[in-house]
């Protein structure tokens, strides 16, 4: 079934990146990265969309801020984990209303266990994926 979960990976460091990807792939499921805000924004805004993105927000090339502000006004809404060592951003309201928070350096299948009941809870939708509107 993870087969056709499509996760993208939004972290700065390339090493952890890597891990990710090996580990989720690992579990069934199709991953792609990306390196930095520029790649992440371009990416989420194609029609073939994610299901599911898995971002630490100290990304070069955009603010935590303006990329958390980005994805919550995406239309139809993206499912998101915050993977990050930022923990101010777990009292942020967006990160409480609708996202996951995993610390980084936590034991793997904690984040594992959470992408499932994620993927769980919102399934792929079978429509067609729109851009951030506007």
């Amino acid at each position: 079934m993870n087969e056709n979960i499509r996760v993208l990976i939004a972290d700065r460091n390339a090493n952890i990146r890597s891990l990710l990807k090996r580990e989720l792939e690992a579990e069934g499921y199709q991953v792609e990265l990306v390196k930095d805000g520029q790649e992440l924004m371009k990416r989420v805004s194609r029609e073939d969309c994610p299901h599911l993105l898995i971002i630490d927000p100290n990304l070069p090339l955009i603010h935590g801020e303006a990329i958390l502000t980005m994805l919550t006004n995406r239309l139809p809404p993206l499912a998101v984990i915050l993977h990050t060592n930022l923990t101010e951003l777990v009292n942020h309201p967006f990160a409480m209303e609708a996202w996951v928070f995993i610390e980084k350096g936590e034991n793997l299948d904690k984040l594992k266990t959470a992408i499932a009941e994620t993927v769980r809870k919102r399934p792929p939708q079978a429509d067609k994926r729109e851009a951030f509107p506007g």
